[in-house]
């Protein structure tokens, strides 16, 4: 069995601190979410519990499978491209026609559950994952909602949208302007060139959101800040006696950043020779479709011709290739910034006060 992909986001809350990996076993790949502490099992438990109600929610769409064992939760891995990508696509190419069109069909989606809309009424729920919630007192808001429905987790398989990841379902009232906001924002974080194609401000209003935005970016933030990445009580004074957690924070690291800067590096070299590959196959294709109508524009429910597709592969490809070059030169910085750090180099003088070796 082979890991292909690793993602550490053991900087949240220990409730929520996880490792998700994608593995390969005998040509078939899985996803696994680990919790790095104890107290994050509730979680994936909560995850399991979420699946079944997405699909009460978004009929429309199909929620990745998964199961609980007795290292964590195992996904299926769905084959296929995400929305994400298409949103890449659609600024690489300077369309901003069909962004447009892409966040439109985000926001339908999102809008698409049952029974639509109730006017908002706080909860105790909600104030403890956005904090104060009196603002959109009345607001149109979903009974429930998955707030994990970014364009990064949507993958588009054999014409159905699927929902991959679904860490945030929230089981109580969320105002609808609050959801689609956060669905929205996240891909101009991940791709920065968006904003000169659509600006956030104006793309949000095309999809039909009408409260401040600093409003809404003040939920957003706590739910990351406070809810997510929050300090627990527990944390930081018990290091300094703990001999395990001083050779964890001394080593581990610094370890982990060498292992994925070398695994990047790895993969970014198999990603050149695929981009080689398809590029060379791409040549072929515009001479085989050369009198083609290449116009083009996307739809859930409709495939793309064959050169498209050539081409949405090899954009797809070459942006992989560049995030994957930024995460190696990363964890190649931080490996090189921890081991020559004080921090690093006074924890190693602490190990060998306490007799570690």
């Amino acid at each position: 069995m082979k890991k292909l992909i690793m993602k550490c986001a053991d900087e949240r809350r220990r409730a929520f601190a996880m490792i998700t990996s994608v593995w390969e076993d005998d040509g078939k790949r899985f996803v696994e979410k680990c919790a790095v502490h104890k107290e994050g099992r509730r979680h994936l438990e909560n995850m399991i519990r979420y699946q079944t109600l997405l699909d009460e929610i978004y009929p429309g769409v199909r929620a990745c499978p998964a199961k609980l064992t007795e290292n964590g939760l195992v996904f299926d891995f769905i084959e296929g491209s995400s929305l994400e990508d298409r949103y890449r696509l659609a600024a690489s190419e300077g369309d901003r026609d069909a962004l447009v069109l892409y966040m439109k069909s985000h926001a339908e989606l999102l809008d698409s559950v049952p029974g639509g809309t109730v006017p908002f009424e706080e909860t105790d729920s909600f104030r403890e994952w956005f904090g104060d919630g009196r603002v959109y007192a009345g607001k149109p808001a979903y009974r429930a909602a998955n707030f994990d429905a970014t364009a990064s987790n949507i993958i588009l398989q054999d014409g159905e949208p699927v929902f991959i990841d679904y860490e945030w379902v929230t089981e109580f009232p969320v105002p609808r302007n609050l959801v689609v906001y956060h669905a929205i924002r996240d891909s101009y974080y991940h791709i920065p060139e968006l904003e000169s194609l659509l600006p956030l401000a104006e793309a949000i209003a095309l999809a039909g959101v009408e409260t401040e935005q600093e409003i809404l970016q003040r939920s957003y933030e706590h739910f990351f800040f406070s809810y997510v990445y929050g300090s627990d009580s527990d944390a930081g004074l018990s290091v300094l006696t703990d001999r395990k957690k001083i050779d964890y924070l001394a080593n581990e690291r610094t370890l982990l950043a060498e292992r994925m800067w070398r695994e990047n590096e790895r993969a970014v070299l198999v990603q050149r020779s695929e981009i080689d590959r398809l590029t060379k196959e791409l040549e072929e294709a515009r001479k085989k479709y050369a009198d083609l109508d290449q116009s083009w524009f996307w739809r859930w429910d409709e495939t793309r011709d064959a050169l498209q597709k050539f081409r949405e592969e090899n954009a797809a490809l070459r942006e992989s290739l560049r995030l994957m070059e930024q995460d190696r030169d990363t964890w190649k910085s931080n490996f090189e910034t921890v081991t020559n750090s004080r921090s690093y180099k006074d924890m190693m003088k602490l190990k060998g006060i306490l007799g570690r070796k």
